[in-house]
C-alpha cells in the first residue's frame, strides 16, 4: 500500500450545502429596551418625589409647635401631673406557706420493687400455608437461619386447611419483635405478631 501524503495535498473547500452543519446567523444587536428606560426614569421621579416630600415635612412644623408653647414645657406639664396622681402602693401582704414546713417532714413510702411487665403471652406467625409439605420447608429453614423452634399448627376455617407456621410463646414484645428482625435479615418476611392463644 503506497504512503498517503498529507502535507502536499490540498485542503478541501467547505462545502455549502451541508444538511449536519447549522448556518452560522450573526447576533443582532438588540434595540434600545424602551420599557427599560421609561422603568428606570420613574424609579428616579419617585426616589426623588419622596426626599422632597422628607424634606417638605422637616421645614413645616407639625399641630404640636402652633400651639405655641415649647415641647420642653409640655413634657415638664406631663411629668408633673403624672407625679400629682400616683398613689402610693400598697405593702406586699406576707403570705405563711405551709408547704415550706410540711413537706421536709413528710415521709412517702414506696412498697417493694417496681416492675413493669406485659402480662400477655406473645407469638409469631411466620405464615399460613396450604400444604403441610410447605409449612415444614419453612420450618426447617427457620430452624437452620435463626435457631429458633417452632410449629405447624392445623387450623380449619371456612375456606379449607391451613397449616400455620408459629414461633413462641415470648414473655414480651420486644423478643417477639427481636426474632422477626432477625427472621427478617435471613429474607423470610411477613410475620406477625398475635396474643398468645
Amino acid at each position: 500500500m503506497a504512503h498517503k501524503d498529507y502535507i502536499s495535498k490540498a485542503r478541501p473547500k467547505k462545502k455549502k450545502n451541508n444538511p449536519y452543519r447549522s448556518p452560522r446567523t450573526r447576533a443582532k444587536k438588540a434595540p434600545a429596551d424602551w420599557k427599560l428606560r421609561i422603568f428606570t426614569t420613574a424609579a428616579i421621579a419617585i426616589v426623588g418625589g419622596g426626599f422632597y416630600f422628607l424634606k417638605f415635612i422637616d421645614e413645616n412644623p407639625g399641630p404640636m409647635a402652633e400651639q405655641g408653647q415649647p415641647l420642653e414645657s409640655q413634657i415638664a406639664e406631663v411629668q408633673q401631673k403624672a407625679q400629682e396622681n400616683t398613689d402610693p402602693l400598697p405593702e406586699k401582704p406576707e403570705e405563711e406557706l405551709a408547704f415550706w414546713t410540711t413537706l421536709p417532714s413528710k415521709k412517702v413510702e414506696v412498697s417493694g420493687g417496681y416492675e413493669v411487665s406485659d402480662p400477655k403471652k406473645r407469638k409469631l406467625q411466620c405464615a399460613s400455608l396450604r400444604s403441610r409439605q410447605k409449612a415444614e420447608e419453612l420450618k426447617a429453614k427457620i430452624a437452620f437461619s435463626t435457631g429458633q423452634s417452632s410449629d405447624v399448627r392445623r387450623s380449619e376455617g371456612s375456606n379449607g386447611v391451613w397449616y400455620k407456621v408459629v414461633l413462641g410463646p415470648f414473655d414480651n414484645k420486644r423478643a417477639a419483635e427481636r426474632i422477626k428482625h432477625e427472621l427478617r435479615s435471613n429474607q423470610i418476611n411477613g410475620c406477625v405478631i398475635y396474643p398468645w392463644s
